[in-house]
């Protein structure tokens, strides 16, 4: 015989309860991992960017330390592409060569540096990232290079998207972040110059006084001894005369000792030392 708890409406419902808690639990349950899962997948994306992002200002900074003058706008160039990862950025100074990454085309390099300066005087009135459109080269964006005192030039990467998006302004805070260091950088370089600059100048002037001093003397009193020994040939004897050309040989023989000994100091390939 049939169960009567079982054949009425109400039994159903509670035999099925348990069953249908359990489905919606697991549903939740489901979610909630997923969730997590897409959460701690997020997590580690951001991690590994900023690990990637500390790793190539590291390698900025460390480049940096070993840059020549010629040599920054490529350098920047180049981290700019690493740090957005876009295809393509350029690095134009003022009155210098424009550096472009990402391509080898010398008609591309020429014709956008053609349009970065014709539009360099407004550009130089930016304080923040820009988004520039240049002819039959796309949508650029592009910081000003400047320090406290001066503007440096322009840093600039190609988009390969248009609209306001979150890539964007992530693309933006990077190339600010670098044209910033760009300025620190160039203002270093000018610093650095101006140093040895100064230095070349004061050793050149230590050399001059050196040898005003030591060899100059000695040379002044070889040609007055030469003057007064012709002026008053026919009153020496020969014992005097032997005399004076003994003096003038030491004195000779003293200036080229003097001007060796400052030329031997000078050149680092015969003393080994360091150039200036």
């Amino acid at each position: 015989t049939a169960d009567p708890r079982i054949d009425s409406p109400q039994a159903l419902i509670t035999e099925s309860v348990p069953f249908a808690l359990s489905v919606v639990l697991l549903s939740v349950a489901a979610q909630v991992f997923a969730g997590v899962r897409q959460e701690s997948e997020a997590v580690k994306a951001r991690a590994d960017e900023t690990m990637e992002h500390i790793k190539c200002m590291y390698q900025i900074l460390e480049a940096a330390a070993h840059i020549e003058p010629g040599t920054m706008g490529k350098m920047f160039a180049v981290f700019a592409v690493k740090l957005t990862r876009l295809d393509f950025a350029f690095y134009r100074e003022c009155g210098g060569p424009i550096a472009v990454q990402g391509s080898d085309d010398p008609e591309l390099r020429e014709a956008l540096a053609a349009a970065v300066d014709g539009q360099m005087d407004k550009l130089r009135l930016y304080d923040t990232v820009t988004l520039v459109e240049l002819p039959k080269h796309g949508p650029f964006l592009v910081a000003p290079v400047k320090s406290a005192t001066r503007f440096i030039g322009v840093l600039g990467v190609r988009l390969d998207w248009s609209g306001d998006t979150e890539g964007r302004r992530w693309v933006s805070q990077q190339l600010l972040f670098l044209s910033e260091l760009g300025a620190v950088i160039a203002e270093r370089l000018k610093l650095t110059q101006a140093e040895n600059q100064l230095m070349i100048i004061e050793e050149q002037n230590r050399i001059a006084d050196e040898m005003h001093d030591s060899v100059s003397q000695h040379l002044f009193g070889i040609v007055y001894a030469v003057h007064s020994l012709n002026r008053q040939w026919g009153s020496f004897t020969d014992e005097q005369l032997r005399e004076q050309l003994q003096l003038i040989q030491i004195s000779s023989h003293k200036a080229s000792q003097e001007l060796r000994s400052t030329i031997y100091s000078l050149s680092s390939r015969k003393n080994d030392g360091p150039s200036w």
